[in-house]
This record gives C-alpha cells, structure tokens and sequence, in this order.
C-alpha cells in the first residue's frame, strides 16, 4: 500500500452504474459514523468535477478504477484507494487486505480484471457477496473495538 496517509473527508469517485460497486460504496457509507466518506457517482451522463479536471482525470479513466482525493488533494486509485478507505473507517483487516503482503501484485491483476469484467459478473449477484463482506468486517471491527475498550 502506498505510505501516504490521507485525511478525511475523503471523496470517493465511484461508478453507481456497476451494481457490485454500488453495493460496496452503499455498504461503506452505512458505516461511516464519521462522516469521513462523500460519495460521487462519476457514471452520470456529462460527469463533470473541478478536482477530478484540475488532476488531469477524464469520466473514462475515473470509469476505469474507484479513485479517492483527500481535503489536501492527494490522489490514491485502485487497491490503494480501498485500502485507504477501509483503513480511514477503521477496518483494519480489509485494509491490509488490499494494501499489503506478498500477494499485492495478485491483489493489483485481480482487481483489473474485476474492472475490466464487472459487466459481466454483476449478474452473477456478486453485490450481495461484497455487501454480506463489507457488513462481517464491520461487525468483527466492533467486536474487537468493544473488547479493547473493556479491557
């Protein structure tokens, strides 16, 4: 994962077409208690954002991978973007998950496979995979919270 810590809020740029996609970003959202997260669908017809012009980033490319900025305006995509997302609400395990070990470069194929045939799978109901996923993950956070906080 990429060392750079960003500082909430943080703005995701996702695409609310991709049924799995959504799934995911609805489910993070739910969780957010801080309100560290804005969700922006970059899928809408004419999608036009200042930040996203000023960075260089097109509708297609932020169509191609979930991209995050920071209120300081740093810029993580793909894998390093999930991981500072799950990082920033406090889901530890999915953010090494996606940030670090011998299998990032696994990480990295798989999730531009995904991007590139997220058509495809969306029918295979994968959105309730990702949210029965992100709401465990969640669950066992708490868990884990309430008995650091215990002892």
């Amino acid at each position: 994962m990429s060392e750079q810590r960003l500082t909430p809020p943080l703005t995701i740029f996702h695409d609310a077409s991709c049924p799995i996609c959504q799934a995911e970003m609805e489910e993070l959202k739910r969780i957010d208690d801080e309100h560290a997260l804005e969700l922006v669908d970059c899928s809408v017809e004419n999608f036009s954002d200042a930040r996203c012009a000023e960075a260089g980033l097109s509708q297609k490319e932020l169509m191609s991978a979930l991209y995050v900025v920071d209120r300081d305006e740093h810029w993580l995509a793909g894998p390093d973007a999930f991981a500072e997302i799950y990082r920033t609400l406090g889901l530890d395990r999915m953010a090494r998950l996606w940030g670090r070990g011998w299998w990032r470069p696994l990480i990295n194929l798989g999730y531009r496979l995904f991007a590139i045939s997220r058509g495809l799978l969306a029918p295979l109901g994968l959105d309730r995979v990702v949210r029965w996923m992100v709401r465990r993950e969640a669950q066992a956070a708490a868990r884990r919270s309430s008995a650091c906080n215990v002892d």
